[in-house]
């Protein structure tokens, strides 16, 4: 009976002791998934973050671009000053600001219209960088201005962008109030 009772007494620490081993292995496996979730959620927010804050920034980017390429159009003469199809450094259309001239509009719309690959070579000239364009010169009641038989658009409608701004100004034209309408945008 002694014997027994010895041999009891050593089965019941080791069955203990892998009851013990079980319960470490399920805690375990719950604090491995409790990791994994805060490590899963922690990379879901990073990756969200970091898109907008890439998106934040590419938006600043194209306004920026897109409000000076409109406001160098308004207010500044060009380079040079009376320039022309042939010796564009710098696009102007005005000859003081706000108050566009006509010819100058006329010649860029032209210059921009020619043909695609005119579109492409000279649309730096805005210095809109990696951006396509679509400009626009309107009366206040929304009707693109002819200038000698000329709408005063130019550059391409945008086709699946990804990002887009549309900046609006006003300036003269002869004496009338007009809006310019130049949209920069990036296709994907």
């Amino acid at each position: 009976m002694k014997a027994l009772n010895q041999t009891m007494s050593v089965i019941k620490p080791s069955m203990s002791g892998r009851r013990r081993g079980q319960g470490f292995s399920s805690e375990f496996l719950l604090a491995y998934l409790i990791f994994s979730l805060v490590l899963i959620f922690a990379f879901y927010l990073w990756n969200t973050t970091t898109a907008a804050i890439i998106e934040s920034k590419n938006r600043y980017e194209i306004e920026e671009r897109a409000v000076d390429s409109a406001e160098k159009l308004l207010r500044t003469r060009g380079i040079p000053a009376d320039w022309s199809l042939s010796d564009v450094e710098s696009i102007g259309l005005v000859d003081e600001s706000r108050i566009l001239n006509p010819g100058k509009v006329l010649n860029f719309v032209i210059l921009m219209n020619s043909s695609n690959q005119n579109y492409e070579n000279n649309r730096w000239l805005l210095g809109i960088g990696k951006y396509d364009f679509y400009f626009n010169l309107t009366d206040i009641n929304g009707t693109t201005v002819i200038i000698n038989e000329t709408l005063s658009s130019t550059g391409k409608k945008a086709v699946n962008e990804t990002s887009m701004i549309t900046v609006r100004r006003t300036g003269l034209l002869e004496n009338e109030i007009v809006i310019l309408r130049l949209t920069l945008w990036h296709g994907g």
